[in-house]
């Protein structure tokens, strides 16, 4: 990861971006190329400011006719806080994505969260992987 300080900007849903002077400590997506184009994917970034605070970064990416991209972060003081704020998300917080509310759709949605959800598991695994807890 880049060991120097470099100027980023990171989006909010619902508010304004970010901006800060950092290093990222962490990085890694669920997007893979299999035949056609994956039509969902997540991406997770965590940053240490040059001021010494972290920032927890995901994004929901979608190509799915109807759903948009979604925008996460949170600024905490530790990396370990950076890391909680990524295991506390789940899949299942994103409204408005997938099937709709219909009956005949219920197995189809069950189905695609779990999907999310394994994805999702990967990076928090990736993200501990990279980032051990310091005793």
């Amino acid at each position: 990861m880049s060991q120097t300080y470099e100027p980023y900007q990171v989006r909010r849903e619902g508010n304004a971006p970010i901006s800060f002077d950092g290093k990222i400590l962490f990085e890694e997506d669920t997007y893979y190329f299999n035949g056609s184009n994956q039509a969902r994917w997540f991406e997770a970034k965590i940053y240490e400011t040059k001021t010494g605070k972290f920032v927890a970064e995901w994004i929901y990416h979608t190509n799915w006719q109807g759903e948009s991209d979604r925008f996460f972060c949170e600024i905490v003081d530790t990396d370990k806080a950076a890391r909680e704020e990524l295991k506390s998300f789940s899949p299942q917080d994103l409204e408005k994505i997938g099937f709709p509310d219909r009956p005949q759709y219920t197995d189809r949605q069950a189905n695609l969260f779990r999907h999310l959800k394994r994805m999702w598991d990967h990076i928090i695994s990736e993200a501990l992987e990279d980032m051990p807890e310091r005793i």
